[in-house]
């Protein structure tokens, strides 16, 4: 299956409760290549490459299975890789 980029603002209590650690888990057990960010405005923003299946499964367990986070909504978008990752990592 081809890979694709996804890009996913999530919103909900997901700073400051260890949901980027959380994130960083699922997506090397998943062997999603990437990042996770928090941003200003309290939401996180996350960029993975992997198999659009895959990346479902992802959100699934982002949704699922984070922790003290309490995820209400994510948006995500998906689109051709440009640059590939070699990992995924946590931005500061």
């Amino acid at each position: 299956m081809k890979e694709v980029e996804m890009h996913a603002l999530v919103s909900g209590h997901v700073q400051g409760v260890g949901f980027r650690f959380t994130t960083l888990t699922h997506a090397k057990r998943l062997n999603l290549k990437g990042k996770v960010r928090n941003l200003p405005n309290g939401k996180v923003e996350i960029f993975a490459q992997g198999s659009p299946e895959i990346l479902e499964k992802f959100l699934e367990l982002l949704r699922t299975d984070s922790g003290a986070a309490d995820v209400y909504y994510i948006e995500k978008r998906l689109y051709a890789i440009e640059a590939i990752c070699v990992d995924f990592i946590i931005e500061r």
